[in-house]
């Protein structure tokens, strides 16, 4: 009886194991499936409770440019640095310093380079600071009630230095340098223009006619009718004498430094070569120099005008 039972119970153990082993093995899945969950959900409600507040927000302005203060998009989404902040504190430029490269790239015209210059413009000396609105009346083309104000023209700071054979100055402005032509008191105002008058013989009464100069460089702006702009930043130099206004030894070309300052914004740098300008700009030189300004109409040459007084300077080398 007792081997009958036996073989019984064999039998029984081999026909579950055989029969219901797919049984065995589903519960073991699901049990483990939900053992699972379990944990996953565990481990959810430990970082929503224990990982600080802005934590995700802060991932996301690391990752894709969005400001954690406020959950919008920020400037430096697009990965691009500035070198230079809304105020140069270098050398004293107030307002934008950032040229606009799409006005600048409208140039026409050779006399331009691109490079940037930063650490010669950081090394520029403040040379004279003009006061907001110093306009003037030259005596002749200009509108029957006297020139009109036009910032673009109106000098603030003048910053210059010798680096490597050439002379750099920078103009800084009380207005922007127009991208196109504009129309202002019903004209067309079809050039800007910047000038430097260089005594370097000690004789303002004794130069280039009522200039008084040896030497004169300038930059004029051209803005036609049809859009194009040109730059033309060119000096004459060496005064010949003799009572000519306009007789002087050489002529020649600078360039205008787009890749700081230009169209767009309130300042524009230039420089020339030295060996153009041989008598003028030898460090230690004490020279004297005044500068004037003008825009020039489809009406009137001297639409806005100013001219300032002799101011003296020692040429720096940087």
């Amino acid at each position: 009886m007792l081997e009958y039972l036996r073989s019984q119970k064999e039998e029984f153990l081999s026909n579950f194991r055989q029969n219901k082993r797919p049984y065995y093995l589903l519960i073991v899945f699901f049990t483990a499936a939900i053992a699972g969950t379990l944990i996953i959900i565990f481990q959810v409600w430990a970082i929503q409770v224990f990982t600080p507040p802005n934590f995700h927000l802060e991932k996301k302005s690391a990752d894709f440019g969005i400001d954690p203060a406020t959950g919008s998009p920020s400037k430096a989404t697009s990965g691009k640095k500035s070198n230079k902040s809304s105020t140069d504190t270098a050398n004293g430029t107030s307002g934008s310093s950032t040229p606009s490269s799409s006005c600048n790239s409208a140039i026409k015209g050779t006399s331009t380079s691109s490079t940037p210059i930063d650490e010669i413009e950081n090394s520029l000396a403040l040379v004279v600071t003009d006061a907001e609105g110093n306009y003037s009346n030259p005596g002749s083309e200009q509108p029957p009630g006297g020139v009109y104000p036009f910032p673009a023209i109106d000098f603030q700071q003048i910053y210059m230095g010798t680096r490597d054979g050439r002379i750099y100055i920078k103009f800084t402005l009380f207005g922007t340098i127009p991208c196109q032509q504009e129309t202002s008191e019903g004209n067309r105002i079809m050039s800007v223009t910047s000038n430097l008058g260089i005594d370097n013989d000690g004789d303002t009464g004794d130069g280039d006619g009522w200039l008084g100069s040896e030497d004169h460089l300038q930059l004029n702006f051209k803005y036609e009718d049809n859009g194009d702009i040109w730059a033309a930043p060119w000096y004459r130099a060496n005064y010949l004498g003799g009572g000519g206004e306009e007789d002087f030894e050489t002529t020649g070309n600078g360039l205008l430094h787009t890749g700081n300052g230009g169209l767009g914004v309130n300042y524009f740098i230039i420089s020339y070569t030295t060996s153009g300008l041989p008598n003028s700009f030898t460090p230690g030189k004490n020279l004297n120099f005044n500068f004037w300004s003008e825009a020039g109409s489809n009406l009137y040459s001297h639409f806005s005008y100013s001219h300032n007084k002799w101011i003296p300077w020692t040429v720096l080398g940087i």
